[in-house]
């Protein structure tokens, strides 16, 4: 009993504490990978690739090239567009190219522009850089495009709001949403956000999402810029979908590694942004046990194969823990497949393992203690028949 309480405690710290975080995202990205599935029909990316970039020349392009490709567009009647590029700097050398883009903006009505937070330094205030006002007004709605890195480098997470002081700008994929049928609307419970004042001279975040990521890179429907720019694509490949226009080319800049893009691979914002639209009309959530949960289950799952093994024999003690182990792998998973929950299972994992040769230990200095005390009775005993 004193060695799976102390395991316990000890476990719990960890937990408390986060000490195994690096291992518990390695496992989320394990399970995440047996979580794939087919995507909706109507949601379509329109890749910037490198073989638009050697069609149309280096980027940027025009943006008139841009506005051709709305217009081009509205003759399939899309549901919405996602121009994933940013606007925030008039055209010096063209102007009368912004002209026409807004043009096509207003023509469409259904353009989504991005919003992005920038800084000139690693002190300097952050501040948010928005389309140029024309196309600001231009365009159907605005949304922010940050994707939450984790410390080990992994795209796994996004906010559903962002913005300088209180957070204000919904994220890309929910302001595309915004302007069909599929607009999601945020609960006050779900922000994940403690009640609290906002400063006006920083980045503030709410309403934390993790993403279910559908599959690889590559998992959703596309087509090359160049292609549908000059209109060789099947008669209502666009009609009623949503649209996302953004880069996909090496090099560009936009690409962030995922739990499913593979070892060393990479994800481009625009399909992240395919994943989260999704996941969010298919209702799709994953959210972390509770912390107060997590540390009952920690305790009990730590503290069971202790408090079995005095029931087992010598022979049978690792076959059962090993057993342990796996239903707990698989109920963990079959948590995150079926129930959308995830459950940071490494420390539990650890102080199971560990329970096995510490609870050898004390079986082994008990037993030394037993043989001791049998040997000095027999000594007493010798001795006093001699």
């Amino acid at each position: 009993m004193l060695l799976a309480a102390m395991l316990a405690l000890v476990a719990m710290l960890f937990v408390h504490s986060k000490l195994l975080w690096r291992w518990d995202n390695l496992l989320y990205d394990g399970q995440l990978s047996f979580w794939s599935r087919s995507v909706a029909e109507d949601i379509i990316i329109i890749a910037i690739d490198d073989e638009s970039l050697n069609e149309l020349g280096r980027w940027p392009w025009p943006r008139t090239t841009h506005a051709r490709l709305i217009n081009q567009l509205e003759k399939e009647s899309p549901k919405a567009i996602g121009l994933d590029i940013i606007f925030s700097e008039p055209d010096v050398a063209d102007p009368q190219s912004d002209v026409q883009l807004e043009r096509a903006l207003r023509t469409s009505g259904k353009v989504v522009l991005p919003v992005f937070m920038s800084q000139e330094s690693y002190n300097a205030y952050p501040r948010e850089d928005l389309p140029l006002p024309a196309l600001s007004d231009a365009a159907a709605a605005l949304g922010h495009v940050h994707v939450d890195i984790s410390e080990d480098g992994i795209a796994r997470r996004v906010y559903f709001r962002e913005g300088i002081g209180e957070p204000h700008w919904l994220h890309y994929s929910l302001a595309l949403l915004s302007i069909t049928d599929d607009a999601v609307e945020l609960r006050p419970g779900e922000s994940g956000q403690d009640a609290r004042q906002y400063s006006p001279m920083t980045w503030s975040r709410e309403y934390p999402y993790l993403i279910p990521y559908a599959g690889p890179p590559g998992h959703f429907p596309q087509i090359g810029y160049a292609q549908a720019l000059s209109g060789q694509y099947p008669q209502d490949l666009f009609h009623d979908k949503i649209v996302l226009i953004g880069a996909t080319a090496e090099g560009m800049g936009d690409a962030v590694p995922t739990p499913l893009s593979g070892n060393g691979g990479s994800m481009a914002g625009v399909e992240i942004i395919a994943n989260i639209i999704d996941a969010v009309r298919k209702d799709l959530r994953i959210t972390e046990l509770d912390k107060t949960w997590l540390l009952v289950m920690t305790a009990v799952l730590v503290a069971l194969p202790v408090l079995i093994y005095p029931y087992l024999n010598p022979a049978s003690t690792l076959l059962v823990l090993f057993s342990i182990v796996a239903a707990t792998v698989l109920a963990v998973a079959l948590m995150l497949w079926l129930f959308g929950i995830w459950v940071p299972v490494a420390t539990i994992l650890l102080f199971q393992f560990l329970s096995y040769p510490l609870w050898s230990w004390r079986r082994l200095v008990l037993a030394m203690r037993h043989i001791n005390a049998e040997l000095d009775q027999l000594y007493l005993r010798q001795k006093a028949l001699s």
